[in-house]
């Protein structure tokens, strides 16, 4: 087998997050059981970087916010001085982020960061991001791209991820036209429960071409988010506390 099969891995900085999202699983503590409560401390991730030579990129997000890590700015710069590309295109909220680890993903040039911000409003973000303030994140994005400028650095790339919902559907196009004020990719998305804030059909197929992942599977002939077993396989995931 060659010593660079395996790339990528997937690496929880923190199972932890601050916000309530009715339908995450870390906010209802579904994942307690299995993958527990914590963070991902620096002395392990130097430990696994140093005896991973073929190791090429990391995925910091998964069920928690990152930037809660209290140790994430040492982690940033150990990657970077290794040569290992970060990124956290799972997600993350930016609600609660100190500005020395917003300068840091960008000096210590993090690939990507996807934003969970499924409103242009905070009436319509914190119907889902509840416990999140917009205005917030949108200083956060700011402050990133202020220091994308200072060091002429196009990393982190930013994408603006939005979950569609009937209470935020009106406000898709204005996501999109700030999302590109603010330099940031757009992703629309269709929630996993489409029971919760259903959305209307007209809305979901002049954005994604099918009215729910129910008509995309028929459509298709595969789930919506099939890609996400192959992670498996191309890229393990390790839990805060080292367990696969």
């Amino acid at each position: 087998m060659s010593q660079r099969a395996y790339p990528k891995i997937r690496l929880e900085a923190s199972s932890a997050c601050q916000l309530k999202c009715p339908s995450c699983p870390t906010a209802s503590k579904a994942i307690l059981p299995t993958i527990g409560n914590g963070f991902l401390r620096f002395e392990h991730f130097r430990k696994l970087v140093d005896e991973s030579p073929w190791l090429n990129e990391i995925e910091l997000s998964n069920y928690g916010e990152i930037f809660l890590n209290p140790q994430l700015s040492s982690i940033l710069e150990y990657a970077h001085d290794k040569g290992i590309d970060l990124v956290a295109d799972n997600g993350v909220n930016l609600n609660n982020v100190r500005e020395t680890v917003l300068e840091g993903l960008v000096k210590y040039r993090v690939k990507r960061l996807s934003c969970s911000i499924d409103g242009a409003s905070q009436s319509g973000y914190e119907k889902y991001r509840v416990d999140g303030n917009l205005d917030t994140v949108i200083r956060n994005i700011k402050t990133i791209n202020r220091y994308k400028a200072q060091y002429q650095s196009p990393y982190p790339v930013l994408r603006w991820q939005f979950i569609l919902f009937g209470h935020n559907e009106l406000e898709l196009e204005t996501a999109k036209q700030l999302a590109r004020s603010l330099n940031m990719d757009f992703q629309p998305k269709l929630s996993w429960d489409e029971k919760l804030s259903p959305w209307s059909d007209e809305i979901a197929v002049k954005e994604f071409g099918i009215s729910s992942r129910e008509a995309f599977k028929a459509q298709k002939g595969r789930d919506y988010m099939d890609n996400i077993c192959l992670q498996l396989w191309d890229a393990p995931q390790i839990n805060w506390d080292g367990k696969v």
